[in-house]
């Protein structure tokens, strides 16, 4: 598995995205698309990047160890399904998107929301302390022409391609830590497997803490599940 293609959540049913239908596009891009990138906070109701954001999701969770379990697109009463898991992040949804051309295709993004009830108990986290209002990352997924790819910011929300420099799940990450939308949240909350590293590192240098992990169905499956929280340290 390449090191940034990080699944941090499991997805909810829920309303959907305005504009998320139905597809079954798996468009791939030349690795020449990743040289330069820009990140963009994409609103719930901008359709047409959220479509793209679906398309990054099912290529990035249908490639390397996901191939055995690959995430459909789908639609948005689907909720294993890319279209599902962005409807399930209800209405205070919180993303962050890496496209060199917004609206037509995304390389890499993280998902998350602030919590609602519904969300605490699909992502079985009432029993680590998650409260309504509580801010929960949910997925990154980077395609595979973007993963292993490292970038400098060049100012503007521009990254560039640069070996050696931070890789584009870090920049995710850190980017979607300081949404405006996460201001308020008491809590923030990360929900990963054991063998996904590159999360697991990303939470720790951000002074996310370990507090339990759990059992659960996935697929056919059982599977194990970590839980990371931390006090949100904007507030």
């Amino acid at each position: 598995m390449k090191q940034d293609t990080s699944q941090v959540g499991e997805p909810l049913a829920g309303k959907p995205l305005a504009g998320a239908t139905r597809t079954s596009a798996r468009p791939t891009h030349p690795a020449s698309d990743t040289q330069r990138l820009r990140l963009y906070r994409p609103s719930i109701n901008d359709a047409k990047l959220g479509r793209a954001m679906a398309r990054c999701l099912s290529e990035a969770f249908s490639s390397g160890l996901w191939q055995k379990t690959p995430m459909p697109l789908g639609a948005v009463h689907e909720p294993h399904s890319a279209h599902g898991i962005l409807s399930g992040l209800g209405p205070e949804a919180i993303a962050l998107a890496a496209a060199p051309d917004p609206g037509n295709r995304v390389v890499g993004c993280v998902v998350g929301c602030v919590m609602q009830p519904s969300t605490i108990e699909g992502y079985h986290l009432g029993d680590y302390g998650a409260q309504p209002g509580d801010g929960l990352l949910a997925f990154i997924g980077i395609t595979p022409s973007a993963q292993g790819k490292r970038f400098r910011q060049a100012g503007d929300g521009w990254l560039m391609a640069q070996k050696g420099a931070p890789s584009l799940a870090r920049h995710l990450f850190c980017g979607w830590l300081a949404a405006p939308g996460l201001h308020d949240c008491p809590r923030l909350f990360i929900r990963t497997r054991p063998s996904i590293g590159a999360i697991r590192r990303l939470s720790e240098d951000y002074d996310f803490a370990l507090c339990g992990e759990f059992e659960t169905e996935f697929r056919g499956q059982r599977q194990t599940r970590l839980v990371y929280r931390r006090d949100n340290q904007r507030r």
